[in-house]
């Protein structure tokens, strides 16, 4: 029943509080309060593999990352599943180490070859760090599973657009034309749509 309370809680909490990693000054304290004892949660449930995943999330909201890659790393130990990995993955994401990241994002994503969500956040985080190529790449790879995923067909052709040549625009324009058309409540491939078309018609 312990193990049962204490995983309840912590998905409660990091349910609660989106974000990588929360303000110090004002979520982090509620959160902080609302998770518990960490430490003593881990050593209790040292190997219960879902308890020792919300751990690691949230240590990472709280920014606190070592703590959170030595949890990430009994668990991986414990087995290398999606959800053990993906975990160890947002850390990496959160600390902006794209290329640990991105490697375990690819992992989460070979281990379950349904799933998009591990390809979506690779895309994000290659695409804050403005590695465009290698986000168009993962949203790409998403849409191809999942063609009813608008979100990533809307950021590949915008990672493509973001990264490629000058002069080398318009197909992508063409495509965001033609997303926007489709999807008439998006509004943030409007706004894209938008800024791009301001640049190309200068």
């Amino acid at each position: 029943m312990a193990s049962a309370a204490a995983l309840k809680r912590l998905h409660l909490a990091v349910g609660s509080h989106p974000g990588l990693v929360l303000d110090p000054d004002d979520d982090a304290d509620e959160f902080a309060d609302e998770v518990g004892d960490l430490g003593a949660i881990v050593k209790a449930h040292a190997t219960d593999v879902e308890t020792l995943v919300m751990c690691v999330y949230a240590y990472r909201k709280l920014g606190q990352f070592e703590e959170a890659h030595a949890v990430a790393a009994t668990a991986l130990a414990l087995g290398r599943t999606f959800e053990t990995v993906s975990a160890a993955a947002t850390v990496f994401r959160a600390e902006e180490d794209v290329d640990a990241a991105g490697k375990l994002f690819d992992e989460a994503a070979a281990i379950d070859p349904t799933d998009t969500s591990a390809l979506m956040e690779s895309g994000k985080t290659f695409g804050q760090a403005e590695r465009f190529a290698d986000a168009e790449r993962c949203f790409a790879r998403a849409f191809e599973r999942d063609p009813e995923l608008a979100e990533a067909e809307m950021w590949a052709i915008y990672s493509g657009y973001a990264g490629c040549a000058g002069g080398e625009e318009k197909p992508f324009l063409a495509r965001m034309k033609t997303f926007v058309k489709a999807n008439p409540e998006d509004e943030l491939a409007a706004e894209f749509l938008e800024k791009m078309e301001d640049f190309i018609n200068g």
